[in-house]
This record gives C-alpha cells, structure tokens and sequence, in this order.
C-alpha cells in the first residue's frame, strides 16, 4: 500500500503479479543495496491508475521512481514520468525484459539494484503515445497483437519469453494477412501484411532478435516495421534471418522510419497491442514524443 505520508526520494513500483515476480527477494535485494536510505514501496496492478498512485511522491520531489516487474510495468511507471525530471531505474522481473535487453541493464535484480543505488548515468529515451497508453517498446498490429492476447500469464510464468513464441507457433498454421492502409507522417498508402508496427526498440524478444541495427529508443525516430509472410514457415524464417543479422528489406519486410507519426486506419477492429498488452482495437493513431523519459543505466552504457 501507498504510504499516508511519502517523504522518501526513492520509491520502488512493484508489480506483484508480474512473471517473476518475487517481493521477499525484492525487498532484500533493496535492503541490501540501498542500506539505511528510505525507500518507499508503492504496489501496482494492470488497473492502478499509476498517475494518482505515484502524485504525492511527485509532489514530494521524488527523484528515482523503480519498476520492479516486467514491460508492462515499465510502461504504466512510465506514463506517469513521462515529461518529468524524475528518472526511471528498471529491477527486470517480467517475461521479456526487453528495455532492459534494449539498454544493456543487468537482468539480475541484485545487480540492478545496485546500479541504482550508486552512480548511474542517465540516458533519454523516445517514448510512443497510442491513444491513452504511453508506450517505450512498440504497438502492432496483426499476428504479434493476437500472440500478445493469447498468452496466459501460467505459460509466461512457465516458459518466459519462450511462451510468445509457442503460442506464434500456434497461429502458423491459420496466418492471415490484410490488406492495411496506413498514414505515414500524414501520407496515406496501402500495404498487406501479416504484422504492422511501430517500435521504439529493435528488440523483438531476445537481444540477438532485432528488427534492424539501427532502431534504437533514443533515436528520434517512430520505425514502422512491417511483414508480410505468405505461411507460417515464411514468417518464421523471416524472424531466423534477423536472429542472423541479415536484414531483408524489399515489399514483404521493411523498416521506414518516420519523424512524427503512424496512423493504422484500415481494417478497423484490428487488436492493437503496446509493450505487450492490449490497448485497443484500430483504427489507432501512434505518435512519436521524443526525449520524453529518463532512464538509469550502468556509467559505462
């Protein structure tokens, strides 16, 4: 619970139904690191409303807010920094970590949190705002957004990032594609695809999977990511080829990086995932907010 009187300039945002969650070691791993400083422990849920959870830190002149959980998490902490001072410190305890993969972070929470408890540096990164929702990783369209709403948070706990990819493995065999129209910085066309996206990080789930070597949080860049993969095993190749760097870019796979912002116009009611969640169905309007968010990360990064 929220504390009635928060006066700490350190709290931790923990999410106790995340993957890998674990608050005993969360909380040793604090103690450890942080010793006598006063760290307050804020709970949150995939319903908390982390602005009004998180005001009268903010109020109090909060300087390091802590995810503890997974995306997700990062995410709804984000929301509420977004435009601040206040710098966000990741404890990777979800399914995928992949900011945390994106940034280089330790994904060991002792290792975390020592990082934040000392001299870190601090990197700005872009985020994405998709209607309501403020996203750092990305929002997609297509087979990802339905492979996101079929994974059963069990299959999480059980396989990690592993999970997503059994239950893609799944769809393979029914994969469909649209034809999409799309705005791009304003400008309309049309495409078909199986996946639309617009990332804010290369990562895709592990490090070594990456759309393209060059789309990056801190960038300055909305990328609009699509493929198009006639069957299953198409697709699953196409990912193969970016997990050995070989970046196809021709009509089925491309990566366009835009100044300003996406518009998924057509087919409306289209599920629209961000960082891993549902957020909506299209059409859906995904605008770049560069700079917005600061992150802690190693001296070194």
């Amino acid at each position: 619970m929220a504390a009635s009187n928060p006066t700490a300039d350190i709290v931790v945002v923990y999410n106790p139904h995340s993957s890998a969650a674990n608050e005993a070691r969360l909380r040793n791993a604090i103690e450890r690191a942080f010793g006598a400083r006063r760290v307050d422990f804020c709970e949150c849920s995939p319903q908390a409303d982390m602005q009004a959870r998180l005001a009268p830190w903010l109020a109090g002149g909060v300087r390091l807010v802590i995810a503890a959980g997974g995306d997700g998490t990062i995410s709804d902490v984000a929301e509420a920094l977004v435009g601040t001072d206040v710098v966000l410190g990741i404890l990777p305890q979800g399914t995928s970590n992949v900011l945390a993969r994106e940034l280089k972070l330790p994904l060991r929470m002792e290792a975390a949190a020592r990082i934040l408890a000392g001299e870190y540096a601090v990197r700005k990164i872009d985020v994405l705002r998709a209607g309501d929702s403020v996203c750092v990783l990305g929002v997609s369209v297509g087979l990802s957004a339905q492979a996101m709403q079929d994974t059963g948070r069990g299959q999480k706990r059980l396989l990690g990032p592993w999970a997503y990819w059994l239950t893609f493995a799944r769809h393979f065999f029914s994969l469909r594609s649209h034809l999409f129209t799309v705005e791009l910085d304003g400008y309309a066309t049309q495409l078909r695809s199986t996946d639309v996206l617009a990332m804010n990080v290369g990562t895709i789930a592990f490090r070594a999977i990456r759309w393209g070597p060059d789309v990056k949080p801190d960038d300055g860049l909305l990328d609009f990511c699509f493929l198009w993969a006639r069957n299953g095993l198409e697709y699953a190749l196409t990912i193969l080829s970016f997990a050995l760097r070989l970046y196809t870019r021709n009509e089925r796979v491309n990566v366009v990086p835009l100044e300003r912002s996406l518009r998924i116009v057509q087919p409306e009611g289209l599920l629209v995932q961000g960082d891993g969640d549902v957020i909506g169905v299209t059409p859906i309007t995904i605008s770049l907010e560069k700079e917005a968010l600061n992150i802690a990360v190693p001296p070194s990064a």
